[in-house]
């Protein structure tokens, strides 16, 4: 058993990467020259999401989406929030894959929401603001 030269842990002789940093080892003394990609693939396959376990969190961005349908854009809100109530549902279903669907469109229906009530605020705003300049009663 060897240790090394970049964690500090012990390293099973044979071992081109360390197990715990992924660094690699120096074989015989010498110093490894750079990656060899397909070792590095042996030592550490590529992890793939297990779709039998929920995921950690996902976010339903109801909250964004009702103050979107107050305050900026009662539609594209509306939309969002259909959205962002059906999140919750779908992973008590075990449809994993379909909340994190959901909470993405609820996600995006809020943000074009923000975006084209902002816009139309803006725009109104200047409308009044060029209306008063001008003289003109609104």
């Amino acid at each position: 058993m060897a240790q090394c030269s970049h964690c500090g842990n012990e390293i099973e002789s044979g071992v081109q990467f360390c197990p715990s940093c992924g660094q690699p080892v120096a074989n015989s003394g010498e110093a490894s020259t750079g990656w060899d990609e397909t070792s590095r693939q042996q030592v550490y396959p590529q992890q793939e999401y297990d779709q039998t376990q929920p995921p950690a969190h996902v976010e339903n961005h109801l909250v964004k989406a009702i103050i979107v349908t107050v305050l900026c854009c009662l539609p594209l809100g509306i939309v969002a929030i259909v959205y962002a109530a059906s999140v919750n549902g779908k992973l008590q279903a075990g449809d994993y894959a379909g909340a994190v669907e959901a909470g993405q469109k609820a996600n995006t229906w809020a943000n074009w929401g923000l975006g084209i009530g902002l816009a139309l605020i803006i725009i109104s705003t200047l409308i009044q603001i060029l209306a008063i300049s001008s003289g003109i009663g609104i």
